[in-house]
């Protein structure tokens, strides 16, 4: 489970907790605030952002574990 921790309006980065149902809390993860999250996967994350020229894009984001 993802959690998005409480953020105000204008903070650069936005934190996300990561939980696992037989582990618990396995950490956060700090993201660009803005990036908009649209998937999660066991090793991967989908996200949405628009550059300074209001082009959009969709970016794989490869998520690695630490050993």
């Amino acid at each position: 489970m993802w959690v998005d921790a409480l953020r105000r309006p204008g903070d650069p980065a936005a934190t996300w907790s990561v939980f696992d149902r037989s582990d618990g809390w396995l950490g956060d993860l700090r993201l660009d605030a803005r990036l908009e999250l649209l998937d999660i996967g066991p090793d991967f994350l989908l996200v949405f952002l628009r550059d300074d020229l209001d082009v959009e894009y969709v970016r794989h984001v490869a998520l690695h574990r630490p050993s």
